[in-house]
């Protein structure tokens, strides 16, 4: 009985609906894991990512479709988020999702703090137009909900360009020096604005969090291929549809894949809670 439970919660991660609903504390395999954050949601509009790119909406025909990252991103996600203090301690979420697909993030509303995690590569951040970029002051320990984890403060301290000026513009935003485990000590975290947009190049690891204000919403375009699921996807129904005890199952099962494993194992990976 127990393995038709199982096998039938695998089944559902790839059939989940895409949007409607937000992960509350009670749903969530986690208290604090994409609690307040809504399902992402399809959106075929490519105006934002063209417009951040090029300049211009593609059917311009003063612009080239050849090559273009545009054409490579064909979709994108919505995602919402939407704190309620009555509910939970824990800001509204993504939690780190190791390894993750190339992918543009633009920030529709809200602010955000962006906490890069060691194995990381780095960050494209590009600001609105004279804008600039602030580092976080983290405090608290690298723990697993319920313990409290990081807490993120503003800071006056600025990201710099090459010539050790305030960066404006397309920024490059370097994780914590290889080697280190995470730690406050050793954190690098950003504050992201509403109209920032950054580049996450392949195999980035970081966290997403919802750090003033009740809500907030983000637009990603990720590049995703042969068929792939966006992993901030396959991560949402994990923790949505998962348990402890069918990750141990699965992980028994030779017949299962090692990727379905790691899809439901993403709800349970160790990471750190946003206060």
């Amino acid at each position: 009985m127990r393995r038709l439970f199982i096998i039938a919660a695998v089944a559902l991660l790839g059939l989940a609906p895409l949007g409607g609903f937000f992960v509350s504390a009670q749903e969530s395999a986690d208290s604090a894991y994409w609690n307040g954050v809504s399902a992402p949601e399809t959106v075929e509009d490519p105006a934002p990512l063209e417009e951040f790119l090029v300049g211009t909406a593609l059917d311009d025909p003063d612009v080239s479709r050849q090559r273009s990252i545009s054409t490579r991103l064909p979709r994108g996600y919505r995602i919402d988020f939407r704190f309620d203090s009555s509910a939970t301690d824990y800001r509204p979420q993504v939690p780190e999702i190791e390894d993750a697909e190339f992918m543009v993030v633009i920030v529709e509303s809200g602010s955000f703090v962006l906490n890069i995690l060691p194995s990381s590569p780095a960050f494209v951040v590009d600001p609105p137009e004279g804008s600039t970029i602030s580092y976080m002051d983290v405090t608290g320990e690298w723990a697993d909900p319920p313990k409290e984890g990081f807490t993120y403060e503003e800071s006056n301290r600025l990201v710099l360009d090459e010539n050790g000026e305030p960066c404006t513009d397309l920024c490059t935003v370097h994780p914590p020096p290889p080697g280190l485990g995470p730690s406050a000590e050793n954190a690098v975290a950003v504050q992201i604005e509403e109209g920032f947009q950054v580049e996450a190049l392949a195999g980035n690891f970081c966290l997403w969090c919802l750090i003033k204000g009740q809500e907030g919403s983000l637009l990603v375009y990720p590049y995703t291929k042969d068929g792939r699921e966006f992993s901030w996807v396959s991560s949402y129904n994990a923790t949505r549809l998962a348990s402890p005890e069918a990750v141990e199952f699965l992980q028994a099962d030779p017949t299962i894949s090692d990727t379905t494993v790691g899809r439901i194992a993403w709800a349970f990976n160790p990471g750190s809670s946003c206060k």
